[in-house]
């Protein structure tokens, strides 16, 4: 399956608590990727397991959809002339716009948080860089160069990025239009995946500076490094809880993030200032990809039981301690179980 720059997937193991599933309205929407026939797609379920929809046919999807703030609209990557474009649709499919087209592969979307503007990674000229492009396709500016991965502040004033400018995978930040450009941390080892607090004042990271894949933390203007994490697996991906008081991060037991599906992953919670960790899955099987619900009170995730030719992704639920954990219904084809992954909770 395609996959964009910071990959995921996973699902419940045999043995979860199947007793009282997490409670959900009917509104509640969940998008995701699935490939049946073999075609990468983006669908939509919600989250009581009912009315799934398919929203694009044949478009080659990667990844993960981002719904836009007010969830009203799905912008997402496809690739169905070879290069991967960047398109926004209406969140029931229809209005589909390609924003993107001719200049090279695009990723590492972002919403900034009014709405108005996208902020992405694209490689169409000399080098990488980040650039934002308004909402209809319109005014298209570069900002950052040798840099990806943009992150929005809550306030939409400014932007984390990563940059490898000075040799070292370092992660920078800057405003909403590309001037005054920061360098937050210092290290010979990567720097990446910086996603800001709901109150814009801190930012989680993962580094490889202590010789392993760990969880950081650090005020928004790079002081008061902490880390959080100390383990001999590869933890990574860490999400805010909406309340900012605890961190999702997907801990790669293989040590190997990139053996996306094989071996074992786990999704774990702590408290955001590292204490209290607790592992929610538990088990052998792949499991990451995590999604806080809009509440905070549920997880949605992806999970892999079997690493065999045949074992395919599914999509799961559970509480925010690891409860009630429930597979959701797994879109077919001919009879067989497609992928489904990457799940995105609609806000």
């Amino acid at each position: 399956m395609a996959a964009s720059s910071a990959a995921v997937l996973a699902a419940c193991s045999a043995g979860s608590s199947e007793s009282a599933p997490p409670s959900q309205g009917d509104g509640e929407q969940i998008a995701f990727h699935s490939d049946p026939g073999g075609q990468d797609d983006l669908f939509v379920i919600n989250a009581d397991g009912r009315k799934l929809r398919r929203l694009t046919f044949g478009l080659e999807q990667i990844a993960t959809a981002l719904w836009s703030p007010d969830g009203k609209r799905l912008a997402f990557l496809a690739r169905p002339m070879g290069s991967s474009d960047i398109y926004v649709m209406n969140a029931d499919g229809s209005g589909r716009k390609q924003l993107t087209g001719g200049q090279g592969d695009h990723y590492d979307l972002a919403w900034s948080p009014d709405g108005e503007r996208l902020a992405f990674s694209c490689c169409d000229e000399a080098e990488p860089g980040i650039f934002v492009i308004a909402a209809d396709g319109t005014d298209r500016r570069r900002l950052a160069r040798s840099s990806g991965l943009p992150s929005w502040s809550p306030d939409g004033k400014q932007i984390a990025f990563l940059s490898f400018r000075d040799g070292d995978v370092e992660i920078y930040v800057m405003t909403a239009d590309g001037s005054d450009q920061r360098r937050l941390t210092r290290s010979r080892s990567e720097d990446a995946n910086a996603v800001w607090s709901p109150d814009g004042s801190r930012l989680a990271f993962n580094s490889h500076r202590d010789g392993n894949d760990e969880i950081y933390v650090m005020d928004a203007d790079g002081s008061r490094l902490q880390r959080l994490t100390k383990s001999k697996a590869s933890d990574q991906q860490p999400r805010w809880s909406p309340d900012g008081t605890r961190i999702l991060f997907t801990s790669f037991r293989n040590r190997d993030p990139l053996l996306r599906g094989i071996g074992d992953a786990e999704i774990v919670v702590m408290n955001a200032d590292g204490s209290g960790k607790a592992n929610l899955t538990h088990s052998g099987f792949w499991e990451g990809d995590p999604s806080w619900s809009p509440d905070g009170k549920r997880i949605a995730f992806a999970i892999r039981r079997d690493f065999g030719p045949s074992g395919t992704f599914q999509l799961a639920l559970m509480n925010s301690d690891g409860s009630s954990r429930r597979t959701l219904p797994s879109v077919r084809h001919a009879g067989q179980l497609a992928n489904n992954c990457c799940p995105a909770w609609k806000p």
